[in-house]
């Protein structure tokens, strides 16, 4: 197990599209942000369902840089 920051301005529970965009929003604005997550860091994915964004939800994500390719 990994060690856990002994600081931090913000603390994340989940690490999925709301978690993980939220943690980088914040530390792009200079806050020190823990997210943690049930999953290994090199864990593969085997999560075959599907995500539905809203418009702004994709907004955001784009906002980031992270979203690539086409969206249907």
């Amino acid at each position: 197990m990994n060690q856990l920051a002994q600081h931090a301005d913000i603390v994340i529970v989940g690490g999925g599209p709301v978690g993980a965009l939220a943690a980088l929003r914040f530390a792009r604005e200079g806050r020190r942000v823990t997210l943690i997550e049930a999953r290994a860091k090199d864990a593969r994915v085997q999560d075959a369902r599907a995500l539905a964004l809203s418009w702004y939800s994709q907004q955001q994500l784009a906002a980031v840089g992270a979203l690539a390719g086409h969206i249907a």
